[in-house]
């Protein structure tokens, strides 16, 4: 049962993410009925897409993963293409998070212990890599105290301020 609950909180984390504190942002930045405008255009391609995608896995014969596909569909090129596309894709969402990370821990402990964003983007670096050192398990375990953490003080902001919005 709590693998199961690791599994889904690792997923769960990977979803929520940096959306979570960016979209309510954007929201004030650009408007309300603009961003609900993105949702509807980008939630209905995105569902389109991963459509798309599983008709393809449905009608190849065996297992495959993207540059597998681009290969049988694609050809030679293709798969390169592919494989290029997840590599640079993987790299550019790590040091998206990698960026958000550092300046995270900036803001929250340079006030406290001194130092610049540099630091601190080594600092989340060096949790990150300490964690992956200790497998799946252990990433799953810390994201699962994370989440709880996470709601528990999401919870007591939303309860003190419960009175500010009325």
């Amino acid at each position: 049962m709590m693998r199961k609950i690791y599994a889904l909180a690792i997923l769960a984390g990977t979803i929520i993410g940096v959306g979570f504190f960016a979209l309510p942002y954007l929201t004030l930045q650009v408007g309300f009925w603009i961003i609900l405008v993105y949702f509807i255009v980008l939630g209905f391609l995105v569902i389109l897409l991963h459509l798309f995608f599983a008709e393809l896995a449905l009608k190849t014969p065996d297992y495959k993963r993207l540059p597998g596909f681009a290969k049988v569909y694609l050809g030679n090129k293709g798969e390169k293409i592919a494989y290029l596309s997840a590599i640079l894709g993987g790299f550019g969402a790590l040091l998206a998070y990698l960026i958000v990370g550092g300046e995270f821990l900036t803001e929250l402990l340079s006030p406290i212990f001194g130092g610049g964003n540099l630091i601190w983007t080594i600092v989340y670096f060096s949790m990150g890599a300490f964690l992956i050192l200790f497998g799946i398990k252990a990433i799953s375990k810390v994201e699962f105290w994370s989440l709880i953490l996470f709601f528990i003080v999401l919870l007591l902001i939303f309860f003190q301020s419960k009175n500010l919005i009325n």
